[in-house]
Formats: C-alpha cells, structure tokens, sequence
C-alpha cells in the first residue's frame, strides 16, 4: 500500500493506493475507486445526467464541503501512479481535484470540488446507483 497527502485548502487530503484500489479521504469525505465500482462516503444527494452533444454521462454527487486532514506524510500536488493520476489545482474560486482513472474503472475521469464530485464516463455506461445513509454506491457496466 502506498500512502500520499495531496494539498487541499489550509490542509491534505490523504491518497491510498492498494492495487487496483484508490482511495482519497478527508475529514468528512472519502471517495474510493474500483474496477466498475466507485463508493462516496459523506454524500447527501446523488443524480446522473447524459450530456448528449459529447456523447458523455455525468454522475454528481452532492456532499458536505470537504474538510481537510491537518497533516498527511509527503504532500505533493499531483501523483502519478502509473495508472491513476491524481492531481490538485486551486483557484481563487476554490480548490479542486482531478482524478484520471484507468480504462478498466469504466470512468474517464472524476473532478472533486467543495461540494461536488463529477464521475464522468463514456455516454454508453450503464450507471446504477446504491444509496445507505451517508454513503452511495455506483456500480458502472
């Protein structure tokens, strides 16, 4: 397992990465990808959208804003795991994080933001969502 602290906002949130396993988490929030599976804890509504000029589906998944961890080991602003990139751009109007995912995820990529997590996939995806309490589940086929 590898461990890294991306910087967020005034703090770090932290990077697991175990096999085809990625995880990012903060205080309130944690995202964890899988092949066809991806698992957002801290969620409070979810809705998916096919955006038809780019042949696109959009996943958002609408959360608390995140809260971030008050130190993490080796923070750094972008990581790139061979398969996965992981990278951090802050703006004036916020921060946010890009995830590009493998193509045997099924997704193209994920943008998080304060209070938002986009899955963007290929319009052709079946997108099945799975709510319980605070978490959701979105199985991709």
């Amino acid at each position: 397992m590898t461990v890294h602290g991306m910087r967020y906002g005034d703090g770090c949130l932290e990077v697991k990465r175990t096999g085809e396993y990625l995880l990012l988490s903060g205080w309130n929030y944690s995202i964890e990808i899988r092949p066809r599976i991806v698992t957002v804890k801290g969620f409070k509504r979810a809705e998916v959208k096919e955006i038809y000029d780019s042949r696109k589906k959009i996943v958002f998944i609408y959360h608390d804003v995140v809260k971030e961890l008050g130190e993490c080991n080796d923070v750094v602003e972008e990581i790139d795991l061979g398969d996965y990139l992981v990278k951090v751009t802050s703006l004036f109007t916020g921060h946010y994080i890009t995830i590009v995912a493998p193509g045997y995820t099924l997704i193209d990529y994920i943008v998080v933001t304060g209070d938002q997590t986009l899955i963007i996939l290929q319009g052709k995806r079946n997108v099945f969502l799975e709510e319980y309490r605070d978490t959701v589940t979105i199985y991709l086929n």
